[in-house]
């Protein structure tokens, strides 16, 4: 379940996340940092993707040889 403390399902353990979701107010160096956090987060979890899809890719085209290896 997502709520105010979370950030896509997973618990952020972000002060600024958490501050703000309990109402007080954020500062402009809190809120650059935690834009650096999630930009950097952002970017790892768009290389995992990456990263998964050439693995599902190269699977699929292993099944595909094995299945022609068995016609």
């Amino acid at each position: 379940m997502r709520d105010a403390n979370t950030l896509g399902g997973c618990l952020s353990g972000s002060l600024a996340l958490n501050a703000a979701a309990s109402g007080q107010p954020l500062d402009a160096e809190s809120l650059k940092a935690e834009v650096e956090t999630l930009r950097l987060r952002l970017t790892a979890q768009q290389a995992t993707n990456r990263s998964l899809a050439e693995a599902n890719n190269n699977l699929l085209a292993n099944v595909e040889a094995m299945r022609q290896e068995d016609i």
